[in-house]
């Protein structure tokens, strides 16, 4: 994949895994999926966002970075008591984890800056 990386625990990643195996894959690509991995595949932490937008998002089955950070702002904005100020500290929250909303995890980067 040339302009993305398949993260590790995902379905991709551990075909990724098994291409690696069988295939040279460029050490760059692997090493943009052990950078990001661990904070796309971490918890949202209760203490770095909003209790009441962290509540919400747990209803909703958001629990980890990433599955927030696939979320667009649309998507976000649905969400019965995600309003614009909710989102702002959510991006917030993103930024500071070095992602963002509508993030298409085949589509990150090989140079992305792990925070």
């Amino acid at each position: 994949m040339a302009n993305g990386v398949v993260l590790h625990g995902t379905p991709e990643g551990h075909y990724l895994g098994y291409l690696a195996g069988q295939f040279h894959v460029p050490r760059d690509l692997m090493l943009a999926v052990d950078e990001i991995g661990p904070i796309w595949n971490t918890n949202i932490h209760r203490s770095e966002i909003d209790d009441r937008i962290y509540w919400v998002l747990d209803k909703k089955k958001i629990q980890t970075n990433g599955q927030l950070a696939m979320k667009t702002d649309r998507e976000l904005l649905d969400i019965k008591g995600i309003a614009d100020g909710s989102l702002t500290q959510i991006k917030d929250y993103l930024k500071a984890k070095g992602l963002t909303t509508g993030t298409n995890p085949r589509k990150i980067p090989l140079n992305y800056d792990a925070k």
